[in-house]
């Protein structure tokens, strides 16, 4: 999400790159293509908000009624048909998935497909052909590819995990394809991979407890992706994989926060790795910024209080809404309530900027930055890129 300094080795010499913010493609996508950040908000009457910043305030671009039938289990956000802007896409109790795009200051666009009943989603690039691929978990066990076919959605193919509570991609090995992650019901991680237009290869590891929400990121820089589960015990545990297993990633991977109401990844403290921020639902509602130490979690930045009430938070997100480098942190509530707060530059505090009452619960929310760090597979293809570009002028010359 923000402005890295990356070094490149070429013939003993050292050059330091100096780089602008490198889009991702279907992680955290734009929006609008301006400078600021935008926050996408589902609410429990059916309906999408777009909220931007304003200076340092909130404003309403568009509030519509239903996008359509059903009630949102969980909103993604990613550019699924490769025009550089972010797409809004919805799991749905009905079963219906639905994409909906921005049109000028508007909403619209609005196509489904039917998945059957799904409580979550999540964006990323299965196949590597630059579009972002949909995975919808599913209530009866399955995970559900769907990919776009034109102004159209399609289901690609479905595999059954036995149980779904929650759904992620990233690159867990590094070979430039996500991965799909299913955090089960009974406590188990699962890790299934694409295999032509199949969904395959499930390794089932490492026990977490029931899972409430589930990230991948790079949270220890050794350019594979993390996964971070928030727990319905209130612990939040970082696993990695292991060949083709799933384990604990450091000897002590959990930090107990006593109640978890959602948590999101991001650099927080600018060092180019990912922190864990989570939502306290208790004692008022909190915010914590927690750390990969390399001998477990800690808390960088702790108990931001006065969130909630208690247990109305209902969902959390991360982005730069205001283009500083500093990580903003979102809250969506039950009394219809948004809270913006940022991040200090070191991450050790967390500060109030603004807050804006959208009139209805929320259910879900997301937030699409105007830059992005690439992902750890990213970050890879891009040096190799740079490589090239300075053989070929060397070739040249």
């Amino acid at each position: 999400m923000y402005r890295t300094k990356y070094f490149v080795v070429v013939l003993g010499l050292t050059f330091l790159f100096v780089l602008p913010p490198v889009q991702a493609g279907i992680f955290d996508a734009p929006f609008d293509g301006d400078a600021d950040g935008d926050i996408l908000i589902t609410r429990a009457d059916g309906s999408l908000t777009w909220l931007e910043r304003s200076g340092s305030s909130l404003t309403a671009v568009f509030t519509g009624a239903s996008q359509g039938a059903g009630t949102v289990q969980e909103l993604a956000i990613g550019d699924i048909d490769g025009d550089g802007n972010g797409d809004i896409l919805t799991a749905r109790n009905t079963g219906l998935t639905t994409w909906t795009e921005r049109n000028a200051n508007a909403l619209g666009g609005v196509t489904s497909t039917n998945v059957s009943p799904a409580n979550s989603v999540a964006v990323g690039d299965l196949d590597g052909d630059a579009n972002g691929d949909m995975i919808y978990g599913r209530n009866d066990g399955n995970l559900t590819w769907v990919e776009r076919n034109s102004n159209s959605l399609s289901g690609i193919a479905s595999f059954n995990v036995g149980s779904v509570n929650a759904v992620a991609i990233g690159d867990l090995d590094g070979d430039s394809n996500g991965d799909v992650v299913a955090a089960r019901g009974d406590g188990l991680i699962t890790w299934a991979e694409r295999s032509g237009n199949a969904l395959s290869g499930v390794f089932t590891g490492f026990n977490v407890s029931p899972a409430v929400t589930i990230e991948i990121g790079d949270l220890d820089g050794d350019a594979d992706g993390d996964i971070v589960v928030g727990r319905a015990d209130g612990v939040v545990t970082y696993v990695e994989r292991s060949g083709n297993n799933l384990t604990s990633g450091v000897a002590a991977p959990s930090f107990n926060l006593g109640s978890i109401a959602d948590l999101a990844l991001g650099d927080a403290d600018g060092d180019g790795l990912d922190e864990i921020i989570v939502a306290q639902s208790v004692n008022g509602g909190s915010v914590f910024i927690l750390n990969q130490n390399g001998s477990g979690i800690s808390s960088i930045a702790g108990a931001f209080t006065g969130v909630g009430p208690i247990d109305s938070i209902t969902s959390l997100d991360v982005g730069d809404l205001d283009g500083n480098g500093q990580l903003d942190i979102i809250i969506g509530r039950t009394d219809g309530i948004v809270l913006w707060l940022e991040a200090a530059a070191d991450g050790t505090s967390i500060s109030s900027v603004a807050s804006f009452n959208v009139g209805s619960s929320i259910v879900d929310l997301r937030v699409a930055s105007a830059t992005v760090i690439p992902e750890p597979t990213s970050l890879v293809l891009l040096v190799g890129g740079l490589l090239g570009l300075l053989a070929t002028a060397r070739q040249r010359t």
